[in-house]
């Protein structure tokens, strides 16, 4: 099944790489320069937590990758592409170019392809696994707690299905653009 609502849609664009790989960065280079609209799912997520249940820290990171594993068996894991990425388009009918910034499961990948067909391109972003330590435990928290979460496992395979793989060791956010925007033009 491909996209048919009558929106302009034009691209979408998975990301997918492990924590601290530069999804963050691509994605507001991208905002930026090329006018996509971020959809996150955390924000569908969070919609589904009551307040006063939602943790902190890494402990709010588990409590949102739980929700979403029980979501991916509850819905087949068409819950990111159905009432996040549909809505969030149909939601906005004007924009062209979407960007969903954290896909992390192979079974999502394959989903959203199914739906939109021709205008999904995948882009996975690596780092060393040395950078990938040193920026996540910039942020205080326990890397290698985190590293062995199956989210994080799962995204790190997502590396074989990808359209593009870049490397964020060295390369700045913004010069990695130009190569993602060349995906649509063959």
């Amino acid at each position: 099944m491909h996209y048919g609502g009558n929106m302009p849609l034009e691209k979408l664009l998975l990301l997918s790489g492990a924590i601290g790989s530069g999804k963050t960065e691509v994605s507001t280079e991208l905002i930026k320069k090329l006018e996509f609209v971020k959809i996150a799912s955390s924000g569908y997520l969070f919609s589904l937590i009551p307040p006063d249940e939602l943790k902190e820290g890494d402990e709010r990171r588990r409590q949102l990758q739980e929700l979403g594993d029980r979501l991916d068996n509850e819905t087949g894991y068409r819950w990111v592409v159905d009432p996040v990425a549909i809505r969030a388009i149909e939601g906005s009918p004007d924009t062209k170019n979407w960007l969903v910034d954290a896909v992390r499961k192979k079974r999502q990948v394959e989903l959203f392809r199914e739906r939109f067909g021709t205008l999904v391109r995948h882009v996975h972003l690596t780092a060393s696994e040395e950078v990938l330590r040193s920026r996540y435990v910039k942020k205080g928290s326990d890397y290698e707690t985190v590293i062995v979460h199956p989210n994080e496992v799962n995204a790190r395979s997502l590396q074989d299905l990808a359209d593009l793989v870049l490397d964020t060791s060295a390369a700045k956010a913004e010069l990695l653009i130009p190569q993602i925007w060349t995906l649509w033009e063959s």
